[in-house]
Parts: structure tokens; sequence; C-alpha cells
């Protein structure tokens, strides 16, 4: 009980403040933040769908595919550590969820001028890791679908 009430409770804080700050006080600002993260998604996507062959397209499409997933699975710090560390195609999908957090997110959870990677490890208090955990799985699970319509069109 003492665990509950010392770690817990003050997390639970954090989600109620962004409740209050986005979903509750209008269901407005919840498709506001999901018209700015898709508006930041396809812009992004279909700058690098178009600048490469459909092989490499369709690369990229698989490799989004499996992104959700991987969130949920494995925690968004290794996550990001892989897309990170990974090939030209996994980086471009780091920087683009890189620009969504510390740039153009209505949220500003974070500051900008920071690796997102550093700044998720950085985070204070579990509510705020599973917060952004929440909302890579969100851009991820747009992200595919929007690349498949992308690809497809082209």
């Amino acid at each position: 009980f003492k665990y509950i009430v010392k770690c817990i409770l003050p997390n639970l804080s954090f989600f109620k403040s962004i409740e209050e700050r986005f979903a509750m006080a209008d269901n407005k600002n919840v498709m506001n933040i999901k018209q700015e993260r898709i508006k930041s998604i396809y812009s992004n996507l279909k700058e690098i769908i178009s600048s490469s062959n459909s092989e490499n397209s369709e690369k990229l499409v698989t490799k989004l595919k499996s992104l959700p997933v991987a969130v949920r699975m494995n925690g968004i710090t290794t996550v990001l550590a892989y897309l990170q560390k990974g090939d030209s195609d996994l980086k471009e999908i780091y920087m683009m969820l890189q620009t969504w957090f510390l740039e153009q997110s209505p949220l500003k959870i974070f500051h900008q001028g920071h690796d997102l990677l550093n700044a998720v490890i950085e985070l204070s208090g579990t509510g705020k890791y599973l917060f952004v955990q929440r909302e890579a799985q969100l851009f991820f699970e747009e992200a595919k679908l929007l690349a498949q319509a992308i690809k497809e069109s082209a």
C-alpha cells in the first residue's frame, strides 16, 4: 500500500493534468492534436517516399508496420535506440518522430534542441514515460497507414 501511495499515485496526477488540458476541456483539442500529428507524418512521409524508389518505399512501409507492436512489446526507449542506430530508413523514421515531439507537437512535452532518446531517458515519472510511449504508438499507427496510402498513390 505504501508503494502505491508513494510511487503510483503521484504519477497518475500527470495523466489527470494531461487529460484536463486536452481531453476533458474539449474533444476539439484531441482532434487538433491528431490532425497536427497526421499533417506532420504525411508531409514527412510524402517527401521520403517520393524521393525513393519503389523497393525502398516498400521496405519503409514494412518497417513502419512493425513499430506500433515493437513499442508495446519493448518500450519506447528500446525502439528509439533501435531506430537511431539502424539503417537510413530507420534513422529517417527516428527523425520524423523526433521532429514531432521536439518541434511540432502542441503537447510540448520536451524542450527543443534535445535528442529524443536522451529526452525520454531523462523523463521524471512513470506517468510521463507512459504518456510519451502512447503518443509514439499513435504516431506509428498513423504513419504505417499513411505510408501505405502514399506508396499506393505514387
